[in-house]
């Protein structure tokens, strides 16, 4: 991970003693996720630190929550400002809870938004 991501050891052991399993799962969905949330989504390499289980997600379900929340101009992962969006409300288990706690929004209009991509 430090070759390809690009983290120093430091910043490896902090991710192992926060969330050792990360090493366990597909490398592959790790730099999915890790090359979307950093260079599409422009999320701070510190923040993925902070937050490593985002990395395990499915890349397929991170991206969709990210464009749904961007079509709704809610897509804030900035925590100094307002309408933030925490890395932990991106990766709630199910799409209703998502849509309960995070966007507001009926499962349903999260749906019909996921036809369209």
């Amino acid at each position: 991970m430090n070759t390809q991501l690009g983290f120093e050891y430091a910043e490896l052991k902090k991710i192992f003693n926060q969330y050792a399993k990360l090493f366990i799962y597909d490398y592959k969905l790790i730099e999915l996720n890790f090359d979307f949330l950093y260079n599409e989504m422009n999320i701070s390499r510190q923040r993925l630190i902070d937050y490593p289980p985002i990395l395990k997600q499915s890349f397929q379900q991170l991206r969709t929550r990210c464009l749904y929340l961007k079509y709704l101009k809610r897509h804030q992962f900035d925590p100094t400002k307002p309408n933030f969006v925490s890395l932990k409300d991106l990766s709630l288990k199910t799409n209703e809870l998502f849509c309960q706690h995070v966007t507001k929004t009926s499962p349903g209009h999260y749906l019909n938004f996921m036809k369209t991509l």
